[in-house]
């Protein structure tokens, strides 16, 4: 803090305001691209809660087609925020598992996470693209059993955003 004040009294007033021109575009895009981060984390816990709610009605149909969904919404959202942060770190991104090796190599997720990644999208895709015969059993306990670690993949990203 001493070195900003010294920083203003020895700076004329004519070069702080071009500096503030210069920078105040830059500090919106900072606030704007957090204030993203943001909300695809509290879409990521709307989802979440969802399905804690919607799990022990899941012998309707039109719930499991909603934990599904909502399951679905949730890896993607991850996916968005590790696109987004290779985008903050200059690496073009690519496909999600790509994008995911990526991020590994850079530290900013460790192997046990990054495959707990690999294991949601794969049953996202399945979900979605409607691979094999799925169980309904077998889905609906791979989501549940798949919801506390997404937790904690949720927990991990939000300390580095």
């Amino acid at each position: 803090m001493y070195y900003l004040s010294t920083f203003y009294k020895n700076t004329t007033k004519k070069r702080l305001q071009k500096l503030k021109i210069y920078l105040f575009p830059y500090i919106i895009f900072i606030v704007e691209r957090k204030v993203r981060y943001l909300d695809k984390l509290a879409h990521i816990d709307r989802r979440i809660s969802n399905i804690e709610s919607w799990l022990p009605l899941s012998n309707e149909e039109r719930t499991r087609l909603a934990i599904y969904k909502a399951f679905q919404e949730i890896v993607e959202a991850l996916f968005d925020i590790i696109s987004m942060s290779l985008v903050d770190l200059k690496i073009p991104p690519k496909d999600d598992y790509t994008n995911l090796n990526n991020l590994e190599e850079k530290g900013l997720i460790d192997k046990e996470l990054a495959n707990i990644m690999r294991k949601a999208n794969g049953l996202r895709n399945r979900l979605i693209h409607r691979y094999n015969i799925l169980s309904e059993e077998i889905t609906l306990e791979s989501i549940k059993n798949l919801l506390p670690e997404l937790k904690k993949v949720r927990r991990h990203i939000e300390s580095w955003i």
